[in-house]
């Protein structure tokens, strides 16, 4: 039997999405798996905020102390294969080096841009250094996954990358009600994320959102994740919603995203890096919101394409210009419309989940393996 072990870079969205769902079915369908010890304890800073330090950690007095470093114990360890995320500390590339030297397969994912990346965006302040250990990384790895084609074409200068979609783990969405079947005093139209990772999309939103909220005071906006977004939209005060920020880890997402009735996804594509970036990223948010029941307007980027069949769909509207996004916006308030393509974004939703798809993560790590063997005992490497 194969046996993977999964390290997370951090345990919040990525993490879950791209390892720990994953990891999760495969051991549901019999894989040995098993996640690189850590511990993750709270911070000061913004509710929910943590920090992971990885390796055997026990409780001492006055604080943690670590019983053993994970890189002695990745070598230690009998296993057949790392999944682990794209990382910039510089001494990682060497620990996979040593892995790969007695036997043991290892696998990097990434579902984001690091090359070339708009000023406003905090992976751009990255050391070079760190950069091009990422980029060894991506190099030295017996495979590669990532989210989208167009991240593939980015990293093809390094690896020959295999595209694993993003998927709902559907448990965590199942039991939300859905919007459609909620009764409110006003449509919401909403948006989620922060703006220290965000703020190019928070531009779009203010270009083309802002002067449609003005024309209907009927309407609330649902700022998810970050209350500061108001105040650059500028959405007027009788017209603001807000939730504070969502850590992932305390898996009330589904509650948190359905306080809205229309989910938005504008990606900025004209300042330098933004296109690159906004291009790269996977349709994760419109499926967030199809979950909900939520149809979605999104900037047709090759991911939003693919999850909205290039337009021609019933669960959401692609919209490149203020005029459409306008229409779609206007389309919506139809609280028929609404509601019946709220129904079909919950059923692409159900049908797109890693219970449904975890076959593309079982063939992709196979193959990576495949020359080892699989029934043999499994030996620590020291």
């Amino acid at each position: 039997m194969m046996k993977a072990v999964f390290l997370p870079s951090h345990f919040d969205g990525d993490g879950y999405y791209r390892l720990l769902f994953p990891a999760r079915e495969l051991g549901r369908r019999g894989w040995d798996v098993s996640v690189a010890p850590h511990r993750t304890v709270p911070v000061e800073g913004p509710p929910g905020a943590s920090k992971t330090f990885y390796g055997v950690i026990e409780e001492a007095q006055g604080g943690l102390r670590v019983v053993q470093q994970l890189d002695s114990w990745l070598m230690d360890e009998p296993f057949d294969v790392l999944v682990t995320q794209l990382r910039d500390e510089p001494g990682f590339v060497e620990v996979v080096r040593q892995l790969q030297e007695v036997g043991k397969r290892v696998v990097v994912d990434s579902d984001d841009c690091w090359i070339d990346l708009p000023a406003w965006n905090p992976g751009s302040k990255r050391k070079q250094a760190e950069l091009d250990a990422a980029m060894e990384l991506l190099r030295v790895a017996d495979g590669v996954s990532v989210a989208t084609p167009a991240l593939a074409d980015v990293y093809s200068r390094w690896c020959d990358a295999t595209v694993i979609r993003n998927r709902l783990d559907w448990p965590m969405w199942e039991d939300v009600t859905p919007a459609y079947e909620v009764t409110r005093r006003r449509v919401r139209v909403g948006w989620m994320g922060e703006m220290k990772w965000r703020r190019g999309e928070v531009q779009v939103l203010k270009e083309m959102l802002l002067p449609w909220l003005l024309d209907h005071p009927e309407v609330e906006f649902v700022a998810a994740g970050d209350p500061t977004v108001h105040d650059v939209v500028g959405t007027p005060l009788g017209q603001r919603v807000s939730t504070n920020r969502v850590p992932f880890a305390a898996m009330d997402l589904a509650d948190i995203t359905a306080t809205f009735d229309i989910g938005l996804v504008p990606l900025a594509d004209g300042s330098q890096g933004s296109r690159r970036l906004n291009d790269c990223k996977s349709h994760l948010k419109g499926m967030e919101y199809a979950a909900c029941g939520i149809p979605c307007i999104a900037t047709p980027t090759e991911s939003y394409r693919w999850w909205l069949e290039d337009g021609d769909c019933d669960h959401g509207f692609l919209a490149s210009t203020a005029a459409e996004w306008r229409d779609a916006l206007d389309t919506l308030l139809d609280n028929g419309i609404r509601e019946r393509m709220g129904r079909a974004a919950r059923a692409a939703g159900e049908s797109s989940t890693i219970q449904e798809h975890v076959h593309e993560w079982t063939h992709f790590l196979t193959g990576v393996c495949a020359d080892t063997d699989f029934a043999r005992p499994l030996v620590a490497a020291r």
